[in-house]
């Protein structure tokens, strides 16, 4: 908010969890395809309702099946978060890179503009969004930040659950929690009152 617009920070915040969620007849085709299995041998319980959808995919609530559990080692009915990758979304991405590879051509031939190397600012901004297509990259992610904060009792990561991971399909533990965004106004609520405190303070010795 100290950077930009407050109209256009709500507007971007949005897409974490908020973004057009896709017609749920895909996500079921698109767990059976990944997974070769109809969706009532993995799931004995499917939220056809997805609790969140951001720009590359959304989540839907659900409990592993006894067979699905035992090829996890799970217990059966262990409710699970299945991350789907909205259709399409890959074809999309790259349209919006190609579009914006060429405004960052065009400006870098403007005066002034050339030394900033926006073209090359965009490849390296494509790289990470790109990956974030891959769910099974974001598998491996998730598995570093488990190792890396396993000793922080107060930080938990989901966990992904193997073997039912793909490119467009992850299943992961269930873990409740809060946005981020919510902290982060605590926070500056919470400097906000400092700063007045320290500021009343001056001006009274």
């Amino acid at each position: 908010p100290d950077m930009f617009p407050r109209d256009l920070c709500q507007a971007l915040e949005a897409l974490q969890s908020n973004a057009p969620s896709h017609a749920p007849v895909h996500s079921v085709a698109a767990v059976e395809a990944a997974f070769q299995r109809p969706i009532k041998e993995l799931f004995t319980a499917w939220e056809a309702e997805p609790i969140a959808s951001g720009s590359i995919a959304q989540i839907h609530r659900a409990r592993l099946s006894p067979q699905a559990a035992a090829q996890c080692q799970l217990p059966a009915n262990t409710l699970v978060a299945v991350k789907v990758r909205h259709p399409g979304v890959g074809v999309l991405m790259a349209r919006d890179f190609v579009l914006m590879e060429r405004a960052a051509r065009t400006a870098g031939m403007l005066p002034g503009f050339k030394q900033l190397r926006l073209d090359e600012s965009v490849r390296q901004f494509g790289g990470p969004l790109q990956e974030q297509l891959d769910l099974s990259v974001e598998a491996q992610h998730l598995d570093r930040f488990g190792r890396n904060f396993k000793s922080r009792r107060n930080v938990k990561f989901p966990t992904p659950i193997y073997p039912f991971v793909k490119q467009d399909v992850l299943v992961e533990s269930f873990e409740p929690g809060s946005a981020i965004n919510g902290y982060v106004a605590a926070s500056a609520a919470y400097a906000a009152q400092a700063a007045m405190s320290a500021l009343a303070d001056d001006n009274s010795s």
